[in-house]
């Protein structure tokens, strides 16, 4: 049984009796530089046809990993992909010729290309993604939100930065107290009793108490 390259059209074996025979050799050869010739000619996989087939759910809609909460966009007009990672609140634009994601919006920077977001849809992993009103807002929305957040974050640091000094709590509690969010770190300010013995190590404990009871209760 000849394979998917073998000629369609052969020399009928009973008509042409022996010259077949004969010729046998050449005709397997000729057969053999025609399947690599055709193997050769094969088309190659197109690599933008791959990222269109793999993320095809992702077309013109969110698509939301549910193990990173991270988002892929795949903007059917342009082709282009993007990909939002919500805990870090950067855009990522992904280049087909080199296969590099390259961040094109950032909340740190909001008003940096934030007319992206008169393109995209907000990511419904957003909080900003709630509001009703329509995508240019929302756009401005989310970079406020953002950008609030951001502050909060700052202005929190700096007062478990003064806290831990004024108690001489040390590096280590600093840090932990810093692995916090925000509210977490203004509570810990509010009900956190310094004892006189290790009170580095007793305020590292109330966080991983905290923390454990956040991940109990998830």
């Amino acid at each position: 049984q000849g394979n998917e390259f073998t000629p369609l059209f052969r020399a009928n074996s009973d008509s042409e009796g022996s010259d077949a025979e004969d010729d046998e050799d050449g005709e397997e050869d000729d057969e053999g530089s025609e399947a690599a010739a055709c193997s050769d000619a094969e088309p190659e996989i197109d690599p933008l046809e791959d990222v269109d087939g793999a993320f095809a759910e992702a077309r013109d809609r969110w698509k939301i990993d549910a193990e990173t909460l991270k988002g892929f966009y795949l903007h059917s007009a342009t082709g282009q992909l993007f990909s939002w990672d919500q805990a870090k609140g950067v855009l990522y634009e992904y280049c087909r010729q080199s296969g590099a994601c390259v961040p094109i919006w950032a909340a740190c920077n909001p008003n940096l290309s934030a007319e992206i977001w008169t393109i995209l849809p907000l990511p419904p992993t957003d909080p900003a993604s709630l509001q009703s009103a329509p995508t240019v807002q929302s756009g401005t929305v989310l970079c406020i939100l953002h950008l609030s957040r951001l502050k909060a974050a700052e202005r929190a640091a700096r007062a478990s930065e003064d806290f831990c000094s004024r108690l001489g709590l040390g590096r280590h509690a600093l840090e932990a107290l810093l692995s916090l969010p925000p509210p977490g770190q203004a509570y810990v300010l509010r009900t956190f009793c310094a004892p006189h013995n290790d009170p580095g190590g007793a305020l590292c404990r109330q966080v991983q108490n905290l923390q454990r009871f956040e991940i109990g209760r998830a």
